[in-house]
């Protein structure tokens, strides 16, 4: 082989082997764009559900940027509250603003707490006004992006969503805990815990007067078998009305249970406490009711005693008062009478 012939040989090896490794950077160039557009179609489609879950359920999302309290909230977040993107400035100042006034101090007072000691997120329940002016119950939760990261370049994320229904539901069994539900005055339980309650004022503050009144509707056993359950039914709402709003606001007026009701009058002295009795006596008296073709007309006994300190437990006032009681009904019913001692 001439020199000629082996260098062009040599030139043609080369230039092939050239080619080789150009078509394979080629090859491996088109596999990576391949696999960087499969993998940001991935970062798209996962972005989309995640876009569609949050609207499905409902989730409000905000960011929080501390350095300059920019706030942002998601134009799902804000449907939630009935305003648009347009009418919500990205500021804390705004989502504070709507918060309940009672609320608020709580609120505040959680975010702090976790932004100096970050634990795994914040949560909070609180009450929030919606465009249309009535308040809404929201679970709101939030995280910081970075803990470690200086306040100034510190980013909170959070999320909220309505937690009306639920809060209009634990609000309804309460009720349905603590009221009568015929007369929708408190029940005997109430009555029992808020005795107790004034018992241990009185050995905190034994300056303080509580008397406590029985009263119970006279014949209202003859109403029933007379005019039926629907009657008393009627006759129960009308004493139960009639004595709620004779009360005042730091009294209590409750059903024990069938036609007896019990009173807590506060602040009372023995004879201010007799007078009121008095006028609600006078009061029932005075009443008439319209059942079918019939006139009802009815009274009440009212047994007081006083509540005291040394007494051995706060149930031995209503004890005193069931006496009292008897005695008036002793007496010929439509009366009142003093626990003596």
């Amino acid at each position: 082989m001439s020199t000629s012939q082996f260098v062009l040989w040599l030139s043609l090896a080369f230039n092939v082997g050239l080619g080789i490794a150009l078509w394979n950077v080629i090859k491996r160039t088109r596999v990576r764009s391949n696999e960087l557009a499969h993998s940001r179609s991935q970062t798209v489609e996962a972005e989309s559900r995640t876009a569609i879950a949050l609207a499905g359920a409902d989730l409000g999302v905000w960011e929080w940027r501390l350095s300059d309290d920019q706030f942002v909230v998601s134009e799902a977040g804000l449907a939630i509250l009935g305003y648009t993107p347009q009418e919500f400035p990205a500021m804390a100042s705004r989502w504070q603003a709507l918060i309940h006034p009672q609320d608020a101090p709580q609120r505040a007072a959680r975010v702090q707490a976790y932004l100096k000691a970050p634990s795994t997120r914040y949560e909070c329940e609180f009450r929030i006004r919606h465009k249309q002016g009535h308040w809404i119950w929201v679970m709101e939760r939030g995280r910081l992006l970075d803990a470690n990261a200086p306040r100034q370049a510190q980013m909170m994320v959070g999320t909220f969503f309505d937690i009306s229904a639920r809060k209009n539901m634990e609000q309804q069994l309460l009720r349905m805990a603590a009221t009568d539900e015929l007369t929708g005055v408190p029940n005997r339980r109430v009555f029992q815990e808020r005795l107790a309650m004034e018992w241990a004022r009185l050995k905190r503050q034994p300056g303080q007067v509580v008397t406590v009144a029985l009263c119970d509707i006279n014949h209202f056993k003859r109403i029933n078998d007379t005019y039926g359950h629907d009657a008393g039914d009627m006759v129960l709402k009308h004493f139960a009305s009639t004595l709620a709003n004779t009360v005042r606001k730091n009294d209590l007026a409750a059903r024990l249970g069938g036609e007896e009701f019990a009173v807590i009058l506060q602040d009372d002295t023995p004879d201010s406490a007799q007078a009121w009795a008095e006028r609600f006596r006078l009061a029932v008296a005075a009443t008439t009711l319209t059942y079918g073709e019939h006139v009802l007309a009815y009274t009440v006994s009212i047994g007081l005693a006083q509540l005291r300190a040394d007494m051995p437990a706060a149930g031995e006032a209503l004890k005193q008062a069931d006496h009292a009681l008897y005695r008036a009904k002793g007496n010929g019913r439509n009366q009142i009478a003093v626990a003596v001692g």
